[in-house]
């Protein structure tokens, strides 16, 4: 959910309110994927995996987890 909100609204918004500050963007945007993106998809999976057999539903609730504990971080970067 932070992912496609930071992909979707995080480009339009950052292109209006620092119309000089593309390539900054640009770079922190790869910063966020590569340090938070990845491992969080990664060990997702994996708890996911690993916990299924004793907890059918768990891959649900974590990425619901995943979707409400980055709600924070979006309404902070977009307070800015």
């Amino acid at each position: 959910m932070g992912g496609y909100s930071i992909g979707f609204w995080g480009e339009t918004f950052f292109k209006n309110a620092f119309p000089d500050n593309q390539k900054e963007y640009a770079y922190l945007y790869v910063v966020v994927v590569c340090l938070g993106g990845i491992p969080g998809s990664y060990l997702g999976g994996h708890y996911g995996d690993v916990l299924e057999p004793k907890y059918p539903r768990i891959k649900g609730y974590i990425a619901g987890f995943g979707a409400l504990s980055a709600l924070p971080f979006i309404w902070l970067c977009y307070l800015a």
